[in-house]
Parts: C-alpha cells; structure tokens; sequence
C-alpha cells in the first residue's frame, strides 16, 4: 500500500468518532450498535495507530473481540485486510 495512503488511514483511525463509525459500518455493511462504535473508538483511542503494524493491529482486534464482540472483530479483521 501507498505510504501517502496508510497515512491517511491512520490519520483517520486516529482521529475517528463513534459517529462516523457508525457512518462507516453501514457503507460496508458492517451491524454495530451506537454502544458498540463507542467501545470500539474508545479501544482505537488507546493507541497511536499504525495500520500496517500487524502486531498491533492482533492487539486491536483482540481488544474488540474481548470487550465488544468476537464477531465484529472478525469483520473488522477482513475489512483490515481490504485496505492493506
């Protein structure tokens, strides 16, 4: 992937509100409760992300599926895997 282009996605990672998540999870098709786009922004607010730090990215979903959901995280997994 394009450096300019991880930027850009960690810069909005960084920078993400429970509703544009929410935004975001309806254009990919992605069920998540208001509830839910707050746990998981208050997960990615706990790190400085870095989209292709796999080892980090592992530690995310493994904080999504233990505090949210298993099955999110696995969605979000794959979306992950679109983008890089």
């Amino acid at each position: 992937m394009n450096g300019f282009i991880k930027q850009m996605i960690n810069q909005k990672l960084n920078h993400l509100t429970p509703e544009q998540l929410l935004q975001l999870a309806k254009q990919y098709d992605l069920s998540i409760t208001p509830r839910q786009a707050e746990q998981i922004t208050a997960i990615l607010r706990r790190h400085q992300i870095n989209i292709a730090d796999d080892r980090q990215r592992k530690q995310i979903l493994q904080e999504i599926s233990a505090e949210v959901d298993p099955a999110i995280a696995k969605k979000i997994q794959a979306l992950f895997q679109q983008f890089l």
